[in-house]
C-alpha cells in the first residue's frame, strides 16, 4: 500500500505500508528491494515505510546480517543501507513463547528527523506483535524573504538636516522636530 500526501505546495510525504511473508519467494524479496530502491531514488522530501518485514536474521540496533551474503536478509540490509534510509524501531517488536524475541516490525525513513518519539503497545487480542505508535514530524516552513524596513525611529534627523542636497528635507524636519 502506498499514500502519497501534500505536506504544502512543493513537498509530498510518500507512506508506504508493508508486510513481507517469512515465506516470501526470492522473486518477492526482490521485487521489495526494488519498489525500496525506486521509491528512495525519487527525491521525496518526506518517505516513510513501515510494516512487518520478518526478517529477524537482522540485528537492527547494529545493523548487522548475522546470515550468508547470499541470504534474503543480507540483500535486506544491503538495500535499506544503499537507500540511505533510518531504521526507527530500537527494540524487539515481537515475542512469541519458547523463541527469542526479534524486531519484525520496522520504520523506515528518508529524513532521520521525520520519526518522534516510538511508542511500544501491547499487543492487540491473540497477537505475537506490539503495537507501534510514532509523531510525524512533518514541518512545513515558509521561506522568508528579506524585506527591507527603515528603523525611522533611530534616524539622525539633527544630522540629515546638515547634509548637502537634502535642503527640501531640512525644511520638513525642522518643522517637525
Amino acid at each position: 500500500m502506498n499514500l502519497n500526501s501534500d505536506v504544502n505546495d512543493t513537498d509530498t510525504l510518500v507512506v508506504g505500508l508493508v508486510y513481507r511473508s517469512p515465506n516470501s519467494s526470492d522473486l518477492q524479496n526482490t521485487a521489495l528491494e526494488n519498489m525500496i530502491r525506486e521509491v528512495t531514488q525519487c527525491d521525496y522530501k518526506h518517505l516513510l515505510l513501515f510494516g512487518d518485514f520478518n526478517y529477524p536474521e537482522i540485528d537492527w540496533s547494529v545493523e548487522v546480517a548475522n546470515v550468508p551474503a547470499n541470504h534474503a536478509a543480507y540483500s535486506f540490509l544491503n538495500c535499506i543501507q544503499d537507500s540511505f534510509l533510518t531504521q526507527h524501531v530500537s527494540r524487539p517488536t515481537h515475542y512469541r513463547h519458547g523463541q527469542t524475541a526479534n524486531t519484525l516490525d520496522l520504520i523506515f525513513t528518508g529524513d532521520n528527523r521525520l520519526i518522534a518519539d516510538v511508542d511500544y503497545v501491547e499487543p492487540v487480542g491473540m497477537s505475537h506483535h506490539l503495537v507501534l505508535q510514532w509523531t510525524v514530524a512533518c514541518r512545513v516552513f515558509s521561506p522568508t524573504v528579506p524585506c527591507l524596513r527603515y528603523r525611522y525611529d533611530k534616524a539622525d534627523y539633527k544630522g540629515m538636516c546638515h547634509t548637502p542636497g537634502f535642503k527640501h528635507v531640512r525644511k520638513c524636519t525642522l518643522k517637525k522636530i
